[in-house]
C-alpha cells in the first residue's frame, strides 16, 4: 500500500452518532452516505493532492454493515496524470482507509472526474458540477 493522508468532512441522513458505526438499523430505513474531501493538505506517496477535492455518494437499502449498497464516485477534473491515478486509487478501496473498509459493502458504479463547483459555508456549504455525465 502507498502511504498517504488526507482530511475532509462527512455527511449522512441518520441521526448524529450514525447508528451503524454502533451495529443498529439506520434512522430513516435505509443508509445514504456522502463523503467531500476538500484536500487542504494531502498526498499519496510522493504526489502532492494539495486544493483538490474528490467524493463518494452510496446508498444501502438498510444498514450499511448489511451491504448491497450502490456507489458512484468523483474526483476534481484539475488533477493531474499522477494525481488522478493516485485519487481513482484511493476511491476504489484499494489502497485501505474509509474507502478499503467500505467497498465491501457496495457496489462501485462510476469513478469521473468532474469539474467541482465547492461552497464552504459551515451549514451552508455545498457541493456540485454542472456538467455530470453520470446517469445513475
Amino acid at each position: 500500500m502507498a502511504d498517504w493522508e488526507l482530511t475532509g468532512t462527512v455527511g449522512c441522513n441518520c441521526d448524529y452518532g450514525c447508528p451503524c458505526n454502533f451495529n443498529a438499523p439506520p434512522t430513516t430505513g435505509d443508509c445514504e452516505g456522502g463523503w467531500v474531501w476538500n484536500i487542504e493538505k494531502g498526498r499519496y506517496g510522493d504526489v502532492e493532492l494539495d486544493g483538490l477535492t474528490l467524493g463518494l455518494f452510496a446508498d444501502w437499502p438498510k444498514a450499511i454493515h448489511e451491504g448491497g449498497g450502490k456507489a458512484i464516485a468523483f474526483y476534481d477534473e484539475r488533477a493531474d496524470e499522477r494525481q488522478r491515478e493516485a485519487l481513482e486509487n484511493l476511491l476504489r478501496g484499494g489502497e485501505g482507509g474509509p474507502w478499503g473498509i467500505f467497498i465491501n459493502t457496495y457496489e462501485l458504479l462510476d469513478v469521473e472526474a468532474l469539474p467541482v463547483e465547492l461552497t464552504l459555508d459551515a451549514e451552508n456549504s455545498s457541493i456540485r458540477s454542472a456538467t455530470a455525465q453520470s446517469s445513475r
